[in-house]
C-alpha cells in the first residue's frame, strides 16, 4: 500500500512498495524501484572516470578530455 509524505521540493512525495528509502540527520531520500538500476549505476560511472583521471595524472597526461572535475 503506497504512502504519501510532504516533500521539501514538492508538496507530496508518494512512496510505493519496493521503493528504497535512505535517511540521515540531513534528510531522507526516496528512490523509486523503477529507477533503482539507473541510480545505482551513476556512482559506478563516476568511479570509472575517477580511476581514469587518477591514471592520467600518474602518467602525466592532460586532463582536458575529462571536462569538469
Amino acid at each position: 500500500m503506497p504512502i504519501s509524505v510532504t516533500g521539501s521540493l514538492t508538496s507530496e512525495v508518494r512512496i510505493e512498495p519496493g521503493d528504497w528509502i535512505f535517511g540521515d540527520e540531513d534528510g531522507v531520500l526516496a528512490i523509486p524501484k523503477d529507477a533503482l538500476d539507473e541510480v545505482l549505476a551513476k556512482p559506478e560511472e563516476a568511479k570509472d572516470i575517477e580511476d581514469q583521471v587518477r591514471e592520467a595524472v600518474q602518467a602525466g597526461r592532460r586532463l582536458h578530455k575529462y571536462g569538469r572535475l
